[in-house]
């Protein structure tokens, strides 16, 4: 499974779904997040760390081949089916919005997919996960390209067979 949203999960009774789900746009990495929230990491199973990604990286853009995985050997006894079911729905949530629903877009910050056929302006701090359409005059960072990147002004980090990159 390909990383596309990582995030921790903290147990808060007092919260909706017993939860408080940790994610940031502008990283990956679980020792970021643990750091940014000034969590204690001990070893104490205090929180989960998750992936919410699809099985297959060329298909990013379909929400259906998303899944949960558990980012280490352990889990906290707290961290049962009933809960990880909850937090697969609300991390769907977070996914759905990151995809570009309409080109024309203009997408200032934040992070993003881009399906195939749709086209989008990228504007500094936003961070394109996954391009299978076309971004025009990017000023941000593409992680994963495979399809059209125009006007390249920022960072395009992997770009797969298939995908283009032309700068001006």
């Amino acid at each position: 499974m390909c990383n596309f949203l990582s995030a921790i999960v903290l147990r808060e009774p007092r919260a909706k779904g017993g939860f408080t789900l940790l994610h940031s746009a502008t990283t990956d990495s679980h020792s970021d997040l643990i750091a940014a929230h000034k969590l204690r990491d001990d070893g104490r199973l205090r929180f989960a760390r998750v992936e919410y990604s699809p099985g297959d990286p060329e298909k990013v853009y379909l929400l259906e081949t998303y899944g949960l995985k558990i980012d280490e050997e352990r889990t906290p006894d707290w961290f049962g089916v009933e809960m990880k079911e909850s937090v697969a729905a609300r991390l769907a949530i977070i996914v759905k919005d990151m995809m570009v629903s309409k080109t024309g877009m203009t997408l200032l910050g934040g992070m993003w997919i881009i399906p195939p056929g749709l086209e989008a302006l990228v504007g500094p701090m936003t961070r394109i996960v996954a391009n299978y359409g076309t971004v025009n005059y990017n000023y941000g960072t593409v992680s994963y390209n495979s399809g059209t990147v125009n006007d390249n002004s920022g960072t395009v980090t992997k770009n797969y067979s298939g995908g283009t990159v032309t700068d001006k």
